[in-house]
This record gives structure tokens, C-alpha cells and sequence, in this order.
């Protein structure tokens, strides 16, 4: 992050606490400002409440899933930019979630938080 740029804000949304932590802590050291949700039954009022630059979401969660998450948030008119964090990784996932709205996709198991936040920090710079 550029020196008096101003912070961006980032909701993670993943029940894996491991993940979310290591995610948190990655994107904390790099200058954003993180909130994490550990399922996605909060997150349309939580996006509502607050004013979120990007969404990290995981599709699979108890509760309310990262999909029903999508429809939620077009249902709300929220158009807050979500990239998928997923250990789903058929070509038919990736494709309905891009259908969806996601902006990235990263499949867990073959994408390191190096990339991840990389990719994040990309975004930031043209967006």
C-alpha cells in the first residue's frame, strides 16, 4: 500500500479458522483492514453496516453457503466486489461463480497466500 493511501477494508468470509486467521494476519501485515465472518449468514448485513472494498468468500460453509451468498447480495443490490476462496475447483464451479459476479477465483489447495494476496493487491492498484 502506497504511503498516505488510504487503507483498504476487506471482509473475509471462510469457516475454516485456520484459514481465516492466516489470511487475516497476511492481509493485516500488507496494510488492510480486515473483518472475518465465519459463515455467510451475516454478510449482507454486515456489508450493508459497513462500507467494504472487497469480499473474500469461501463457497462452502455451514448455515448459509458462499452461492447463497451471491444471490443475497444481487438480490440487495450490493455490488461490493467478491473473489472466491474455495476448495472447489471444477471448471463448472469456477465458471458458475464468475456467472455470479466474482471478480477472482482461487482454489485452496493450488494457490499460495503469497498469490492470493498478490492477486488482491493487483486488484486494488487498477481498481
Amino acid at each position: 500500500m502506497l504511503k498516505g493511501e488510504e487503507k483498504k477494508k476487506i471482509l473475509i468470509v471462510e469457516d475454516d479458522i485456520y484459514m481465516s486467521k492466516a489470511l487475516s494476519f497476511r492481509l493485516a501485515q500488507e496494510g488492510f483492514l480486515i473483518k472475518t465472518l465465519f459463515n455467510g449468514e451475516n454478510v449482507v448485513p454486515r456489508v450493508k453496516e459497513e462500507d467494504f472494498d472487497l469480499v473474500l468468500l469461501d463457497l462452502i460453509m455451514p448455515k448459509v453457503d458462499g452461492w447463497q451468498v451471491f444471490r443475497d447480495m444481487r438480490d440487495h443490490h450490493i455490488t461490493t466486489p467478491i473473489m472466491v476462496i474455495s476448495n472447489l475447483g471444477q471448471p463448472e464451479d469456477i465458471d458458475r461463480a464468475r456467472e455470479l459476479g466474482a471478480v477472482e477465483y482461487f482454489v485452496k489447495n493450488s494457490t499460495s497466500l503469497k498469490e492470493i494476496i498478490k492477486t488482491i493487491q493487483l486488484y486494488f492498484k487498477k481498481h
